[in-house]
C-alpha cells in the first residue's frame, strides 16, 4: 500500500489506477459513439396509357440516398446516393427508352441552427452511366446506345427541416401504414442553385442522379413507393 500525503488521507494506489482507468474508458467511450445513419429509399414503377392505346410510357426508380452524420470531426457528413431510373415511351408505334445508373459521394458538414439540419457538401465522387434506344415502328429491333452523363455540380447546400409526410401505404393499422410519419425533408438551399428545388443535385447539370427532395425517416428508413406522388411508407425488413 502506498501512502500519499495530502489533508492527512491515505489512499492506496492500486485505487488511483483504476480510477484513472475508468475515466479514460468513459472518455473514449464518450468521444466513440457510433456515427448517426439516415436513409431514403425509392422502390418504384408506374405505367400509364392513353385513350385509344395510341400513348403509353413506364417509368421504374430504384434508388437509395444514405447519410451519415459522423459524431466526432466537427459535424462531418457524408452522403452516398446510388440508383437506377428507367424510363419508356410508346407513341404511334414508336418506341423509346432511357436507362441511367449512377453512384455519387458527397462529403462535408452538417450542423444544427433553429430546429434545422444544414448540409454543406462537396462532391467527392461520380460514376453514371446513361444509355437510350429508339425503335420506329417500322423496325423491330432496340438497340441501347451509351450517351454522356454530363458533370455534376461541385457544391450542393441542403436545408432539412422537420415535417410529417403522407402514408397511404394501405388503410390498415399495423408497422408501416401510417397516415403520416415524421421526417426529415432536405432540399437546396433558396439561392443556392438557379435550378429548380425538385431536380437532383447531379441533374441540374445533366448528370441524374436520386430526386429531391430527399426524405429521411425520424426514426428509421422511410422508402418512396410512388414515381411522380410523394408518397412514402417505412421501409420494409430486408
Amino acid at each position: 500500500m502506498r501512502r500519499f500525503a495530502g489533508r492527512g488521507a491515505v489512499v492506496r494506489g492500486e485505487s488511483i489506477a483504476g480510477l484513472l482507468a475508468m475515466l479514460t474508458l468513459s472518455t473514449s467511450s464518450a468521444s466513440a459513439r457510433p456515427p448517426r445513419v439516415l436513409e431514403a429509399r425509392v422502390r418504384a414503377h408506374e405505367n400509364r396509357h392513353g385513350r385509344g392505346h395510341d400513348f403509353a410510357s413506364d417509368d421504374s426508380d430504384n434508388s437509395t440516398v444514405k447519410l451519415t452524420l459522423h459524431a466526432r470531426g466537427r459535424g462531418r457528413a457524408t452522403v452516398r446516393d446510388s440508383g437506377e431510373r428507367v424510363s419508356s415511351t410508346l407513341s404511334f408505334g414508336d418506341y423509346s427508352r432511357e436507362r441511367l445508373r449512377w453512384t455519387t459521394v458527397w462529403t462535408g458538414t452538417h450542423r444544427r441552427a433553429g430546429g434545422r439540419l444544414l448540409l454543406s457538401l462537396q462532391l467527392k465522387a461520380h460514376r453514371c452511366k446513361r444509355w437510350r434506344g429508339r425503335r420506329r415502328r417500322t423496325q423491330t429491333q432496340l438497340v441501347d446506345r451509351q450517351v454522356p452523363c454530363g458533370k455534376p455540380t461541385r457544391a450542393l447546400t441542403l436545408v432539412c427541416e422537420q415535417t410529417r409526410v403522407r402514408s397511404t401505404f394501405g388503410y390498415s393499422r399495423g408497422p408501416g401504414r401510417d397516415k403520416t410519419l415524421a421526417a426529415w425533408r432536405c432540399l437546396r438551399k433558396a439561392g443556392a442553385s438557379a435550378s429548380p428545388a425538385s431536380a437532383s443535385p447531379a441533374s441540374a447539370t445533366g448528370s441524374g442522379g436520386s430526386t429531391l427532395p430527399w426524405v429521411f425517416g425520424v426514426k428509421g428508413c422511410l422508402q418512396r413507393y410512388s414515381v411522380r406522388r410523394l408518397r412514402y411508407r417505412r421501409c420494409p425488413a430486408r
